[in-house]
């Protein structure tokens, strides 16, 4: 696999060779060269995962051209303060 300036150039066990945009994967076009280069498959090659950036795409869904959503602007002011009014450290868990 090769993900370059524009694209991720993703070459499957048989023989298929699938180009997408980076426009598909904003956490992938915003990153830095060396952050789009830090990527490894996951389990059996079924997923890429970039740990740095904590993003995963499994191999099935940038085949069928599924798109990154990101959270809509404003989603993570308003999480956080939820977590602050609950009286939850930014970034935990609630189980």
């Amino acid at each position: 696999m090769t993900v370059t300036g524009s694209h991720l150039d993703l070459r499957l066990a048989d023989g298929r060779r699938v180009v997408v945009p980076l426009a598909f994967y904003p956490t992938l076009n915003r990153a830095t060269p060396k952050e789009r280069r830090g990527w490894k498959f996951l389990g059996p090659g079924t997923a890429v995962e970039w740990p740095r950036l904590d993003l995963q795409l499994s191999v099935e869904s940038i085949i069928a051209g599924r798109r990154e959503h990101l959270p809509p602007p404003g989603f993570r002011k308003w999480l956080n303060a939820e977590w602050d009014r609950m009286g939850l450290k930014r970034g935990s868990t609630m189980k």
